[in-house]
């Protein structure tokens, strides 16, 4: 993992190398599902903000052949899901 962010009961996971978002239920740790797999290449970091906004970033070209315009993206998950 590269980066993760808590919102209540829910830990999200930035994975490079997986290129995928990854949500942890904390209430049940061995219960977890994967978000944006292989859509828009490798998460670098994952924050939560106090309004519960998701926030993502993803990091294609960190030395890894050449910058594109539409490589390295931040996306906003508005609200963060729960998984209440």
């Amino acid at each position: 993992p590269s980066g993760m962010s808590i919102h209540q009961d829910a830990l999200y996971v930035a994975n490079l190398r997986g290129e995928r978002l990854r949500i942890i239920d904390l209430s049940s740790p061995s219960d977890s599902t994967e978000a944006f797999t292989g859509s828009y290449g490798r998460f670098r970091d994952a924050v939560v903000t106090a309004a519960g906004e998701l926030w993502v970033l993803t990091n294609n070209t960190d030395g890894r052949g050449t910058a594109q315009e539409s490589d390295d993206k931040i996306l906003g998950i508005f609200p963060a899901k729960s998984t209440q």
